[in-house]
Order: structure tokens, then C-alpha cells, then sequence
């Protein structure tokens, strides 16, 4: 995760107006219909949470053409009561339908988190753990419920026991998103301990197709909440 900090120094923090993104003004990336559905979920789940913290990159991929282009047009954090809950804006089509699939929105997903509360303020590492996977999924890395990923420590702290992610539907949002663009589906990345990432490869090697649904249900024996908590 430390080999993103590159990019992580490129992002600056919007103090308000999180629900919107950095708007460019050329048609017809003026409005953006993709974002304000993602937008609307997360305030149907958090209603009056209308200027979440959120954070954005300085340029927009779309007018960067670096190899070390931000992965996400912007990131936010809504208040959970007992956890923050993150959420990306950039993996689908959010200004405009550019790819040819009907059915679906760009990649097809957007990723969640949601990190214990231990401070009235979001943590700001979970935005680093993001655009570091959010940056696997623009060099072709495919992702799906059921899917485990090895990262190292999450929270880039050596000590920490919670190396790995599971990724899980996000029970509370919608299971598939209409947008105007395509549907899009909300993966949530659960932080857990290398061993119990080997442990969900090893169900999945012996359930095969099986496992998405499966994996759901141990995620939720292990945290009800699917919340993480770094140890």
C-alpha cells in the first residue's frame, strides 16, 4: 500500500458538497447521472448525511493520462453510528454510457468499506486501501463476491494482523443498481487475517460455484456487521 502513497498525496479532502463530484464542464461530462445514483443509495441508507466527508483527486482521470491516474473520481464517508461506511465513484460510467455493454455500468461495481468507529473522524487509510485495489480493477484485475485479495497489512501498520480482504455483497445497499448507464453492483472489501482468507480459498476450491453465496454467510458468522476491525 505504501507504493500508492504517490497517488494517496494527489488526493485533496472537500470539507462539503461530497455528494457531488468535481464537475467538468464539456457535454456531456456536465451532469453526472451515474454518480447522483450511487449518491442516492447511500442517502436512502443515511438519510440527512447530504455533505459526507469525501475525497477527491486533484485531476479527474479522465484528463489524465499518467500511469498513475487516480482510480476514482472521488470517495466518501458516511456515518454509520457504529462504523464509517465508504464508498467509490469511478468505476462505473458516471457522466456518460462510453462502453458497449447494455447491461452494465463501465466495470460494473463499485467497492464499500466499513471500518469500526474509534474516533469521531473517518480514518484516512481506508481511502488508500481503496485507490490501491480501485487501481488492480484499471489494470484488469476482475473482482466478484466470494473473491479474496492479499494485501499485507491494510491500515499500512507492520504489526497489524489484518492482511488480507474478503469481497462480499454489501448487504445494505442494492444487490444490482439501475443507473441510467447500466446496472452496478456495491462490493464490499471485509478486512480479515491472512489465514482466514486461506481458509475461504480452500471452501471455494471444494464448492466451486457454490461459494458466492456461502461466503456471505461465514463472512457474516465472523462479523455479523461484515464491519471491519483492524487488530
Amino acid at each position: 500500500l505504501n507504493k500508492e502513497a504517490s497517488v494517496f498525496d494527489k488526493l485533496r479532502k472537500l470539507l462539503s458538497g461530497g455528494s457531488r463530484p468535481p464537475q467538468p464542464q464539456d457535454p456531456p461530462y456536465h451532469k453526472a447521472p451515474g454518480w447522483d445514483a450511487i449518491t442516492t443509495a447511500m442517502e436512502q441508507l443515511y438519510p440527512g448525511q447530504i455533505s459526507p466527508p469525501h475525497l477527491a483527486p486533484n485531476i479527474l482521470r479522465m484528463h489524465d493520462l499518467s500511469d498513475n491516474a487516480a482510480a476514482f473520481d472521488g470517495m466518501s464517508v458516511y456515518d454509520a453510528g457504529d462504523f464509517w461506511h465508504y464508498v467509490t465513484y469511478g468505476l462505473t460510467e458516471l457522466y456518460a454510457k462510453e462502453s458497449r455493454d447494455p447491461e452494465w455500468s463501465g466495470h460494473g461495481h463499485e467497492f464499500t468499506f466499513r471500518l469500526r468507529k474509534e474516533s469521531d473522524k473517518p480514518a484516512m487509510w481506508p481511502f488508500q486501501l481503496l485507490e490501491s485495489i480501485g487501481k488492480t480493477v484499471w489494470k484488469g484485475a476482475r473482482f466478484a463476491p466470494g473473491h479474496t485479495i492479499q494485501t499485507g497489512p491494510i491500515n499500512g501498520d507492520h504489526e497489524s494482523a489484518t492482511d488480507a480482504l474478503l469481497v462480499l455483497h454489501d448487504p445494505d445497499l442494492p444487490t444490482t443498481l439501475a443507473t441510467p448507464h447500466g446496472n452496478v453492483q456495491f462490493l464490499l472489501l471485509m478486512g480479515v487475517s491472512n489465514s482466514v482468507r486461506e481458509e475461504f480459498i480452500e471452501a471455494a476450491k471444494s464448492l466451486g460455484a457454490d461459494w458466492a453465496g456461502k461466503a456471505q454467510a461465514r463472512a457474516v458468522q465472523l462479523a455479523p456487521d461484515l464491519v471491519t476491525t483492524v487488530a
